[in-house]
Formats: C-alpha cells, sequence, structure tokens
C-alpha cells in the first residue's frame, strides 16, 4: 500500500497507520523509502536546513515507534 505523507508531521504518520491496520490488520513490513539531500558544501548549509534534513532522514526512520 503506497502512501504519500510527511514524515515531520505527526498526524500524517498515525493516520497512515492507521490505514494500514485498518487494511490489513496488522502491519508486518513497513518500507520507509524517504530521505533527501541538500547540494552543496557544508558550510553553506543554514542549521535549519540540516535540521530539516536529519528530522526526514533519520528522525523520520523512527517515527512510527513513537
Amino acid at each position: 500500500m503506497p502512501v504519500h505523507l510527511s514524515l515531520t508531521i505527526e498526524q500524517e504518520i498515525q493516520k497512515v497507520i492507521s490505514m494500514g491496520i485498518d487494511k490489513f490488520q496488522k502491519i508486518d513490513v513497513l518500507v520507509n523509502n524517504a530521505g533527501y539531500m541538500r547540494a552543496g558544501a557544508l558550510e553553506e548549509v543554514t542549521d535549519q536546513e540540516s535540521r530539516e534534513c536529519f528530522d526526514i532522514n533519520v528522525l523520520g526512520t523512527f517515527s512510527y515507534l513513537y
């Protein structure tokens, strides 16, 4: 069941989990295929841009555990 959502919005995560459970009664496998990067030198990336990238690429992987 492919879905599109923002891994930075808790309500979207919970909604998609509920959709999966409603459809299949349980979730056996979850494939998180989200991620991105900013092109450029580290010195050129703002703190906010770094945090957004970290939130998606690292914390987004574990969001379903919350």
